[in-house]
């Protein structure tokens, strides 16, 4: 999926989506012979947990860090869960 699919599926604008890559909230896509964005088909979802962690009112920060938790693998899934039961995430999905 190009760039303008990726920000009219999600809702978000293409300058977000550079500003997330820029700032690690999305890893930076792979491109393609023309230099164009090529996101893969769950980058959709990640926007979406994103925006999920926003509406807990967790910071940009913590966001931020949540998602280079989740780029070093499961080594780091008790404190990912850690920092979503903190802000009351496990609770509101059912885990």
């Amino acid at each position: 999926m190009l760039i303008g699919d990726v920000a009219k599926q999600s809702g978000l604008t293409v300058d977000t989506l550079r500003y997330y890559e820029k700032i690690g909230l999305i890893v930076p896509p792979m491109r393609n012979d023309a230099g164009r964005r090529v996101y893969g088909d769950d980058m959709l979802g990640w926007i979406k947990f994103l925006e999920q962690l926003n509406a807990t009112g967790m910071k940009q920060a913590d966001r931020i860090r949540y998602a280079a938790l989740r780029r070093r693998g499961d080594e780091t899934l008790t404190e990912r869960r850690e920092m979503l039961e903190r802000h009351g995430f496990v609770a509101q999905i059912g885990f």
